[in-house]
């Protein structure tokens, strides 16, 4: 819940998306927490303990679904001429996931794998006022919500209060 607008902004959500994405990620955290706050007594400790460890596996099962389809189906990049990040950028997702390099939109509208570079100039490649940008925008990001959301399904009723709960349990009282 703490990285997922980080996670969104990775999977090529913009920043203003990434944020109101993470905003259904902890209201689902909330809910779910409730759930096991009142289910904790009717369905025990084992049985949400154990559901939650599933529904947290098909969560990140999704989430790394949500990934190898971006990374599939990411642009490919033109690097003409530019060779620092050459080697890097066969496509948009591994221009952005590079420290050295960003992508800008050529005068043609094409995107571009340049330098992450203050004084490289990126007039040259891109259009007049651009800059370089660390996201690549794509329309399956909502896959990867998807599959945190789920995550947070399975974490925030079993795995996230419940061991806090147990440890608590086990002591005796004199070594609470």
């Amino acid at each position: 819940m703490y990285y997922s607008a980080t996670i969104l902004v990775m999977s090529g959500a913009d920043n203003n998306k990434a944020i109101w994405w993470s905003t259904a990620v902890s209201t689902a955290n909330v809910a779910f927490t409730f759930i096991g706050l009142f289910g904790v007594e009717r369905f025990g400790r084992k049985i949400l303990l154990l559901g939650s460890m599933v529904v947290m596996t098909i969560g990140l099962t999704l989430l790394g679904i949500a990934f190898i389809v971006i990374t599939n189906s990411s642009k490919s990049m033109d690097v003409t001429g530019i060779e620092t990040c050459a080697g890097v950028a066969q496509s948009c997702y591994t221009c952005v996931e590079s420290d050295l390099c960003g992508i800008c939109k050529s005068a043609a509208d094409a995107l571009l794998c340049i330098p992450n570079d203050p004084s490289y100039q990126i007039d040259k490649y891109c259009k007049a006022g651009s800059k370089i940008e660390k996201v690549c925008s794509t329309s399956s990001s909502w896959l990867a919500v998807i599959g945190l959301i789920v995550y947070i399904m399975g974490f925030a009723p079993g795995m996230g209060p419940l061991p806090w709960t147990i440890n608590s349990e086990i002591f005796p009282n004199w070594a609470r």
